[in-house]
């Protein structure tokens, strides 16, 4: 989902994620290391999708040297969180 530099468009990211979603098996676990500027509806949906599918959802923050970015479904609680610096 991510080109050489670490960059992606938030489409192909949840592109991915609904690839997931369609071709998991359980026990399965979601690991992204994601930030934006903003929240985003789309990925938050996509991320809430796979909890209610029986995915673990681990999502990295802290990236860019931050305490908090907007993480996907950060809204929710229904993920871990890996704060890490």
């Amino acid at each position: 989902m991510l080109d050489c530099q670490g960059n992606a468009l938030t489409s192909n990211v949840i592109a991915g994620l609904d690839w997931l979603a369609q071709n998991f098996q359980l026990p399965a676990v979601a690991s992204l290391s994601l930030g934006a500027d903003s929240p985003n509806n789309a990925m938050d949906d996509a991320v809430k999708a796979l909890i209610a599918l029986g995915v673990t959802v681990v999502v990295a923050a802290g990236n860019f040297n931050q305490s908090k970015r907007h993480l996907p479904g950060e809204r929710d609680g229904d993920q871990f969180y890996m704060y890490i610096s």
